[in-house]
């Protein structure tokens, strides 16, 4: 059973703490030994946002709730399922889905910051603050674009060199 665990949810370090929905899908995943009051952050986020997940999870097609189901994994701790989900959900929009496909790519870059690909993050930020429809996302790709860079000088300053994007 327990090889089964390992394989299905792909846990490659110890600790790793799961949370999984009724139906096996992880909304949060920790990787690493956690500090109480940040594994308790996580917890109480994926719980809040649970009722939202659960009324939404059925319509698998409509991209707006697809959207949210992103949002929320971004939210709960689980930046590589929300990366997944965004990416598909990308690729099922067309050309009139415009403004959707900004905030979907928006949330993406986020995705991307959550697992330190800031090169990732930072190439939609800056591609949104130049060229998004909504004045308020090209100001908050702005601003968010200013944190990444900060954080890839931090980064590069530390190892030396970028981490290595996906």
């Amino acid at each position: 059973v327990e090889t089964e665990l390992v394989k299905r949810y792909q846990i490659r370090t110890l600790p790793t703490t799961l949370v999984v929905d009724d139906r096996g899908n992880v909304i949060m995943k920790s990787v690493g030994r956690t500090k109480r009051t940040g594994l308790l952050r996580r917890l109480t986020s994926a719980h809040s946002g649970y009722p939202l997940y659960i009324a939404e999870r059925g319509d698998a097609e409509d991209p707006h709730i697809l959207k949210r189901r992103g949002d929320y994994l971004l939210a709960s701790g689980h930046p590589d399922g929300a990366i997944t989900l965004l990416k598909d959900l990308l690729s099922r929009l067309n050309s009139a889905d415009r403004l959707l496909a900004e905030e979907v790519r928006f949330s993406l870059a986020f995705g991307y910051f959550g697992i330190r690909a800031f090169s990732s993050a930072a190439e939609i930020f800056e591609e949104l603050k130049d060229e998004a429809h909504s004045s308020k996302l090209r100001d908050d790709a702005k601003e968010a674009l200013k944190m990444t860079e900060f954080l890839m000088e931090i980064q590069e300053g530390s190892t030396g060199d970028t981490q290595r994007d996906h």
